[in-house]
């Protein structure tokens, strides 16, 4: 189909990325604080809670209203609901991308105030309609909260709930209930072919429907039902469009669980569909169910027409009539259907499965009742007839929790089930989009399937498939106990637990092991059995580096259907060196506040988001527990937020600890304890990412401080890092305290820690003989940070360094300090030597950096570097140059790109290329911030100075009442100088012209004129390459074609390969219709015409059309070419 565009002035195009879209509060009016606001009010959400969020302006961020604060929110923001019941008196409406997100269900709770009977009662109405223009382009999430008792007006069509047509919705955590029709409604604009990518795009996850007419309603869209639940409903789903239901549960359904219509597909994986009228119904539909169990219905499945179906690796039980597959292309491999039942069956039928004659059988399939079934091959197909048992030794006849997600019917013990399956069947293993022999279908969910399933049964992961030398037949393996992944370090003795699926009995833990798996020797080890819980103990095992397996001996486990455990291919588990745990706000998990064993998501939502994790396991609430958690050098990975531990953090082994930001992962003190305490000779400890903030030590002397951070013995990396406001008073080391480890430190910035005995920021102390502590310190910034000491007492002076004090005190150790591209400026010591850094009997050497500014009380000392030891000075910059002030030389500290604070060099500064290239240390090749170093003309100190930003005038033309996009894309390449770094679009302004407007997509700014608007509007912009901005200017004008503001083309029809427009003009005005492929040479195209008296025109273009064609009228003898 060809594609035509009006006449739209595209003189230049404009387009970016999405700045930052805005986030707005929405509570109870009694809940704010002050109470009660009215607009204008500056008011806190959520007072005296850890979420609270201040300096909010009632009406502008904050509202008691939520269809308010979905009107006052930016396109793509955020609306946080607090805990509340909200009727608004109408239909909540959405047209614009927003996320909603409330406390979570039954907690925040939007209501349609309907009292659930038929007859329409004031003031009863839907809940929400979210309406997307034609062609789509908004996404709407919903999350953590309730939607209930929404009610349509009588005949009137629609959902009671959540009515949606043409945008792409995610729903999260929700719950539904009450809603007398459709608890969701999911719309299209456009009817799906079977195999097309088009249509709006739904995610329901970990949601709840209980109680409403129909679930979920699905009108020609993609939608992906996952880890969700639907019962006592109408019908769970009715499905027009296309369905991937994923280990989710649908039951107590007075019609269907799924009902499939006319050209619809359905794709069934990991589910369980129980005690409905009908399982599953398609008519002219369809369908595949993979790896998901059908019980108790009173028919399990029906399926009449349409192409297709297929049963795989399923179980279908109990249900009171037999399957009916009256399809074309029928395939069942490796799925039991047995145990079902016919009332009064004729004599031609079996209780199982009707043979319509279109059923293929493959792998080998379990059939109870074989009678009359064509596909069923003897010595191949097992039976009831054939195996000579029944029911109760082929399956546990009750649907029951075997783990995972949804309800089963384990295997028994024996059960010829178990192994008969064929594993070189594997052509429909996780057959993401089996609709028929050779189908290829379009299928957005392809992910959410493998990410918790692939390779596994339907309980999920940790259930693998084949297992135990072969494959079973249906929806789960035999029930035999496994080793799951968990593991938890305990004290020194370096244990670590390992956790089975179930209550296992060990007759003899010696036959428990350790080996490791690099070298195959066994190592010393010792185990214990709580339950689900082994435990194994090894003082010498568990180190950085090592990597190892848990072996049990043959027939050595068993459990409480006597199944045995040994030597098989999950006998053993790896347990790497390395390995991961995320810590996050309780509240912030998904589902929000987890219990231990809760499967959680962490960073739900972001592009880093990591599913399938287990709280108390691998998930944390708490930094000490994720550090605690980690026995093997492995990451704790902290989320956006502030952490109050309430007592300091002890790290006694190898991690790494990585934030999100310095900005946004904060660790603090709360100005009454220590934050961390890391010891261990060897130990590797990094912490990156952070800031470590507001730590206080008192009264411990020397050796005792490090407010921030206290090292003893290990190796201590801290890397783009915000290190400030610690405080130690009678001890040393206000940020760090390095007392005989090795401290490396780059990228990061320490600002206002304040020690008494010396090193307000930094101490590095040999305090015994044989210490030799080493400090590294490159690309980093110290400011205002100060040794503040009382009078010294005694012939040694302590204090000094007003950021790092490299000290020596016991005269047989070796304390070294290491200073590299960095900047002190501003730090101050009392009563001591060296505002900025202080040597004493130890070795320091500095290059390449900026000490100036820093302060000492004492008159004769020196104010920015003293040394009484070794010090090596090779190109820096120390103290401040004669008739210069400090910000002739250095801005004060603040963001100028990069992760944490720095200092920049004001122009003309002498730092400027004053640097040698020959002492910068191996490896770095940027500053601070992570801006290029260059190579030659290097810059002192921890910032290099770029060239400046340039913003080019910019310009762009409008016709007549008509947008014009301007690509964002050619805005920024008229943006020169800079370090040749990707710019991106952070910010526009307000258009000058009163009543135009500007909105900005992933790729465009659209600039729309006011209503007859002639006059010449503007708007700036910032952009960023991500250390520094720019301001540019874009001029707009109205476009010259000779009849102003008179003319409108309202419509393009194309008719074949020819085309016919329709403008809309001042009757009287002569127009001539033009056509141009890129508007910048115009073509007349046939004779010009003069305006009837009704205004409406037509223009015919004969053809034959292009890919692209731009159209406009203009007065034929004034028109610009």
């Amino acid at each position: 189909m060809q594609s035509y565009s009006l006449a739209v002035a595209l003189l230049l195009s404009l387009s970016s990325c999405l700045f930052a879209a805005s986030s707005v509060y929405v509570d109870e009016p009694g809940d704010f604080l002050p109470v009660n606001p009215t607009n204008g009010m500056t008011v806190t959400w959520k007072p005296g809670t850890p979420d609270a969020v201040g300096n909010l302006v009632f009406g502008t961020n904050a509202f008691t209203s939520v269809q308010s604060a979905i009107d006052g929110v930016n396109s793509g923001g955020r609306v946080s609901i607090a805990a509340g019941t909200y009727d608004e008196g109408v239909e909540i409406t959405i047209s614009d991308s927003v996320t909603l997100s409330g406390d979570g269900p039954g907690v925040s709770i939007l209501t349609g105030a309907s009292n659930g009977n038929s007859i329409d009662d004031p003031g009863e109405h839907p809940v929400l309609q979210i309406t997307a223009a034609e062609d789509g382009g908004i996404g709407v999430t919903l999350q953590n909260m309730s939607i209930v008792d929404g009610k349509r007006r009588q005949f009137a069509a629609g959902a009671d709930g959540v009515n949606s047509l043409g945008a792409d919705l995610i729903i999260r955590n929700c719950h539904f209930s009450g809603h007398l029709t459709e608890a969701i409604r999911l719309e299209a604009y456009v009817v799906l072919a079977l195999d097309a990518d088009k249509g709006p795009l739904t995610r329901i996850v970990d949601s709840v429907f209980t109680g409403n007419g129909i679930g979920v309603l699905n009108g020609f869209g993609h939608v992906g039902v996952i880890r969700s639940t639907i019962s006592r409903s109408s019908n769970g789903i009715i499905n027009r469009g296309r369905l991937n239901l994923i280990s989710s549960g649908i039951s107590e359904c007075r019609g269907s669980g799924i009902y499939g219509v006319t050209a619809s597909s359905t794709l069934v994986y990991y589910s369980t569909i129980r005690d409905s009228a009908e399982g599953l119904t398609f008519v002219q539909a369809d369908a595949m169910v993979y790896s998901s169990t059908i019980s108790g219905n009173d028919r399990g499945i029906f399926h009449l027409g349409g192409q297709s179906f297929a049963l795989l690796s399923s179980t279908v039980t109990g249900n009171d009539d037999y399957l009916f597959l009256s399809v074309p292309d029928v395939l069942i491999a490796n799925s039991i259907i047995a145990g079902n039942s016919v009332l009064d069956p004729p004599p031609i039928l079996n209780a199982d499965i009707r043979d319509t004659g279109t059923i293929r059988f493959e792998g080998v399939n379990f059939i109870g009742d074989q009678k009359n079934l064509k596909a069923f091959r003897p010595g191949i197909d097992l039976s009831f007839n054939s195996t000579g048992i029944e029911l109760a030794e082929l399956l546990e006849p009750a649907l029951a929790d075997n783990g995972g997600p949804t309800g089963t019917h384990a295997l028994v013990a024996g059960s010829p089930a178990i192994n008969a399956g064929d594993a070189d069947f594997d052509e429909f293993n996780l057959p993401y989009n089996y609709l028929g022999p050779g189908t290829t279908l379009f299928n957005p969910f392809i992910a959410d399937i493998q990410l918790s399933f692939s390779g596994a049964e339907q309980r999920g992961s940790s259930f693998s498939r084949p297992y135990d030398g072969g494959l079973d037949i249906g929806a789960i393996e035999a029930n035999y106990p496994i080793l799951v992944s968990g593991k938890s370090c305990s004290g020194s003795e370096k244990s670590v637990d390992i956790i089975f699926n179930q209550e296992v009995t060990i007759a003899d833990l010696t036959q428990v092991s350790l080996v490791n798996t690099a070298t195959g020797s066994t190592i010393a080890s010792t185990a214990t059995l709580s339950g689900t819980i082994l435990t194994i103990t090894s003082p010498a095992a568990f180190t950085a580096g090592n990597d190892f397996s848990v072996l049990i001996a043959g027939s050595a486990v068993t459990n409480d259907f006597g199944n045995s455990f040994g030597v098989t291919n999950r006998s053993t588990l790896m347990f790497p060196a390395s390995s991961n745990v995320y810590v996050d706000q309780a509240i912030d998990f998904y589902p929000p506040s987890p219990a231990p064993g809760d499967t959680v998501i962490w960073n739900f939502g972001a592009p880093n988001e990591v599913t399938g994790l287990t709280f108390g396991v691998d998930a944390f609430a708490s930094v000490q527990a994720g550090v605690d958690a980690i026995c093997l050098n492995g990451t704790v990975f902290l989320a956006a937020g502030i952490y109050a531990e309430g007592e300091q953090i002890e790290i006694t082994h190898p991690v790494t600890l990585q934030g999100e930001s310095p900005a946004s992962t904060i660790i603090t003190g709360g100005h009454t304890h220590r934050v961390f305490k890391v010891s261990g000779a060897g130990n590797i400890v990094t912490m990156d990412r952070l800031t470590i903030r507001d730590g206080l030590v008192d009264g411990e002397g020397l050796p005792g401080g490090g407010a921030g951070i206290q090292n003893n013995d290990a190796n201590l990396t801290v890397t783009h890092t915000m290190i400030s406001g610690n405080q130690v008073t009678a001890g040393g080391g206000g940020g760090i305290s390095n007392i005989g480890g090795v401290v490396t430190v780059s990228h990061s910035t320490f600002a206002d820690n304040t020690a008494t005995l010396g090193g307000g920021a930094i101490v590095n102390a040999s305090l015994e003989t044989g210490q030799s502590p080493e400090l590294t310190v490159t690309n980093s910034t110290f400011s205002g940070n100060a040794a503040n000491f009382l009078p010294p007492t005694g012939s040694f002076n302590f204090n000094g360094g007003g950021a790092i004090y490299n000290v020596d005190i016991s005269g047989g150790g070796a304390a070294v300090a290491t200073v590299a591209n960095s900047t002190f400026c501003e730090n101050s010591v009392l009563n001591g030597e060296g505002g900025g850094i202080a040597n004493i009997g130890g070795t320091l050497t500095v290059t390449n950096s900026i000490a100036l500014g820093n302060t000492s009380s004492n008159a004769s000392g020196a104010q920015d570097i003293a040394s009484l030891g070794s010090f090596t000075n090779e190109s820096n910059l120390i103290g401040l140059p004669s008739g210069l002030t400090m910000l002739d030389v250095l801005s004060p500290l603040a963001d100028f790109g990069g992760l944490t604070l720095t200092r920049a060099l004001s122009p003309g500064s002498p730092a400027i290329g004053a640097g040698d290239n020959s002492f910068i240390p191996a490896g770095v090749t940027t500053d601070q911030r992570g801006a290029p170093r260059l190579i030659g003309g290097l810059d002192i100190g921890a910032y290099e100075l770029t060239t400046a930003l340039i913003a080019a005038a910019n310009s762009a033309q409008f016709s007549h009442n008509l947008t014009t996009k301007i690509l964002i894309t050619d805005l920024l390449a008229s943006i020169t100088g800079g370090m040749g770094l990707p710019l991106t679009l952070q910010s526009t302004s307000a258009t000058a012209a009163a009543g135009s407007s500007i909105r900005v997509t992933d790729r465009f700014i659209i600039y729309t004129p006011a209503p007859g608007q002639t006059i010449g509007d503007s708007f700036t912009f910032i952009a960023s390459d991500g250390f520094q901005t720019v301001q540019g200017t874009v001029q707009i004008t109205p476009e010259g074609n000779g009849n102003g503001g008179t003319v409108n083309i309202s419509e393009i029809k194309v008719e074949g390969d020819s085309a016919a427009i329709i403008v809309a003009g001042i009757p009287g005005i002569v127009y001539q219709l033009q056509s141009s492929s890129d508007m910048s040479v115009w073509i007349s195209m046939g004779a010009a015409v003069t305006c009837p008296s009704g205004g409406i025109m037509t223009f015919n273009d004969p053809g034959p059309l292009p890919e692209t064609r731009f159209y406009r009228a203009v007065d034929p003898a004034n028109s610009a070419p």
